[in-house]
């Protein structure tokens, strides 16, 4: 962990991996500084530059993580009190659309790519697009299981954004969240969006047995994606279970399901006939690339490996 920049040869020296505390606590500080910085309203409302809200949207996922309910629901509401005026939950019917949309009407924080930046083979292969889509290049490297599609509910909008083709004799359910409605195989990438804030929130209310409250947080965002409210009788692990089931679908091919299993220290499931990946297996961590391995000998390779 360095917070000190190495402008010169003699500041360049090994250091053996920092704690996991400890690069927490870095992080943390990071944001929080930086929501007392940044302003509330940037570049007209851009989600494209950092913003407070943007800020406290991040620091509330890092408490989520850290299992730190209190601070984590504080950090999600400070993040929606002071998201962008052009950032809103999208509706049952503009769901689909809000991701060919530049930006993503949700999006608290995105990543502006620029065609040039994809000129060359990186967009063919390096984007969600062509990992997701069989367009001209395209290799359907990420698709949706079975389970995924079995996971929603029935009028749940957000089933539709999937759609199925052969691929060599084989039916594959693809995803329409990356369109490339920027050519060149390319989309913008939302980094954190409105509605992963109120999953956020609902989870660490539940935590905290603010039952309700939890509960008016997931009907916020499942009354926009065309389910009923949250039952009053979903209660407890019942309730946990909902929410853990709603960043499934809200938040899939995004990046958070591994993440979601190892934070709250559950066995990693896998599709029909593929064996599931215990918590305690070593490889729930990757291995640290040998060669930094070999070039410091103050870092020690993780456990298994």
């Amino acid at each position: 962990l360095r917070t000190d920049p190495t402008d010169d040869v003699s500041k360049a020296d090994f250091k053996p991996r920092a704690s996991i505390a400890d690069v927490y606590t870095q992080i943390e500080n990071d944001l929080k500084q930086a929501a007392t910085l940044l302003p509330v309203t940037v570049s007209g409302g851009s989600v494209f530059k950092a913003s407070k809200g943007a800020a406290y949207a991040l620091l509330a996922r890092v408490y989520l993580y850290q299992r730190k309910w209190a601070e984590a629901e504080q950090a999600a509401t400070d993040a929606i009190t002071n998201k962008q005026s052009s950032t809103t939950l999208a509706t049952a019917a503009n769901y689909i659309s809000s991701f060919a949309t530049v930006p993503n009407r949700e999006s608290m924080f995105e990543l502006d790519y620029r065609p040039e930046q994809f000129t060359t083979v990186d967009g063919i292969n390096n984007s969600m697009n062509s990992l997701t889509q069989k367009t001209s290049g395209g290799v359907f490297a990420v698709r949706a299981t079975t389970e995924l599609l079995n996971s929603f509910e029935p009028g749940d909008v957000r089933r539709t954004a999937f759609d199925q083709t052969l691929d060599n004799g084989v039916l594959v359910s693809y995803s329409l969240k990356f369109p490339a409605h920027k050519g060149n195989y390319f989309n913008n990438i939302p980094v954190i969006r409105l509605s992963e804030v109120y999953l956020i929130r609902a989870e660490a209310r539940a935590q905290q047995n603010k039952t309700a409250l939890a509960q008016a947080d997931l009907t916020t965002l499942r009354t926009n994606r065309g389910l009923a409210a949250v039952p009053a009788t979903t209660v407890g692990s019942d309730l946990l279970n909902l929410i853990f089931n709603e960043r499934r679908v809200e938040l899939n091919l995004e990046g958070h399901r591994f993440f979601d299993f190892k934070r709250r220290g559950l066995n990693i499931s896998k599709p029909a006939g593929v064996p599931t990946l215990l918590y305690t297996d070593f490889r729930v961590l990757a291995p640290l690339p040998q060669a930094q391995v070999l070039l410091n000998t103050q870092i020690k390779q993780n456990p298994g490996y």
